[in-house]
């Protein structure tokens, strides 16, 4: 297996969570979680170092995550109508959204005022976690 596959299954492994359902929202779109993973190797990892999306869908997959596609059945003109976002991506991944949000949030340099000590708190650990992170995991990649 390729050592940046690899890279990307452990990273995947570490600070993604699975969720149990398999609902399709503009939060795990899979082209805003890939966005995300690049932003975030750019910003912690190295600044070459790019994934395409075709695979880091592939580690989620082989990390047991389901890639859904929504169905024709499953758009009425009632809820885009009941004011519902119509979403134009296609491809969804049953991650816990959350995750996602909070690897967006370490790019941040500082933080607004509204943000609770919790939040704060749990934001520097996971850059600290990412540090950590590429420290044990940089040999994949820079061989």
């Amino acid at each position: 297996m390729e050592n940046k596959l690899t890279f990307m299954i452990k990273f995947i492994d570490k600070f993604y969570e699975k969720s149990e359902r398999k609902r399709r929202s503009s939060k795990n779109q899979a082209y805003y979680i890939a966005r995300t993973i690049n932003n975030v190797c750019k910003s912690y990892f190295s600044k070459k170092l790019k994934y395409r999306e075709e695979e880091i869908y592939k580690a989620f997959e082989i990390n047991g995550y389901t890639l859904m596609e929504s169905g024709k059945e499953e758009f009425t003109w009632e809820r885009f109508h009941e004011g519902n976002i119509l979403i134009l991506c296609d491809l969804f991944i049953n991650i816990n959204s959350q995750k996602n949000a909070d690897l967006k949030l370490v790019m941040k340099r500082t933080y607004p005022e509204s943000f609770k000590p919790e939040t704060v708190l749990k934001i520097d650990n996971r850059k600290r976690e990412l540090k950590e992170f590429w420290n044990e995991n940089q040999k994949l990649i820079l061989n």
